[in-house]
């Protein structure tokens, strides 16, 4: 008969454990909204011709300089107000007092320049940039839609010179109410644009009526109604 030329020979196995590596979770991401112009290189694509964005204008909507404070501040927390409304956790609105881990966050202020509560200063944002106008006819351009939010310092644009111009005549002529339409509007458009930068699409699907829907997402955007 046939002698295979391999033995089994005896040996011992060790097994070692080390202890587990500590989960790290990631940082929120982090969204400054900038009204104070800034630079979008990235609307070149469009043919635009602009790439340094003027700062926001109060007076394109027909409303007095004292009120730029009060309807920039009313944007940002009205932006924030509508990411809580979809369940996530945002920052300083319903964190419960930071208790809860931040999924998103928004800030007026550089962060390279602002330290956050750790005293730490964050690299990686993303920006939605509010005036100036356009040349495509659109109220605002994001750089693209980012699915599963993989980049993570993506822009976007607002053009409120030209959302001023368009929407002139839909404004109240009663200036209370015009600052809060104001807010409500160009809240709308940038949380819109952000959700671009986040990942979101344009809502298309099958039976989807626009002129009834309140989502942010809704096509143009650019409603003075509450999302």
């Amino acid at each position: 008969g046939h002698t295979s030329a391999f033995q089994s020979l005896p040996y011992d196995l060790i097994i070692t454990t080390t202890a587990p590596e500590a989960f790290v979770e990631p940082p929120s991401q982090l969204i400054w909204l900038i009204f104070e112009g800034g630079e979008a290189s990235y609307l070149d694509q469009f043919q635009n011709h602009y790439a340094n964005v003027a700062r926001f204008e109060i007076g394109d909507f027909n409303l007095p300089s004292y009120e730029r404070g009060p309807v920039i501040d009313g944007i940002i927390e009205e932006i924030g107000n509508i990411y809580a409304d979809t369940g996530l956790i945002v920052k300083g609105v319903n964190d419960n007092d930071g208790e809860l881990k931040a999924e998103i966050e928004f800030t007026p202020t550089d962060p390279k320049k602002d330290p956050d509560n750790d005293g730490l200063y964050r690299s990686t944002y993303s920006r939605v940039v509010f005036g100036g106008t356009n040349t495509t006819g659109a109220y605002g351009l994001a750089q693209r839609v980012d699915r599963f939010n993989l980049h993570r310092q993506d822009d976007a644009v607002v053009a409120t010179t030209f959302i001023g111009n368009d929407f002139e005549t839909a404004l109240s002529d009663d200036p209370v109410t015009r600052v809060d339409e104001v807010i409500q509007l160009l809240a709308n458009i940038g949380a819109h644009e952000a959700g671009h930068i986040l990942g979101l699409e344009h809502c298309l699907e099958e039976g989807f009526d626009e002129s009834t829907s309140s989502s942010i997402m809704t096509p143009g955007g650019g409603t003075l109604e509450s999302s």
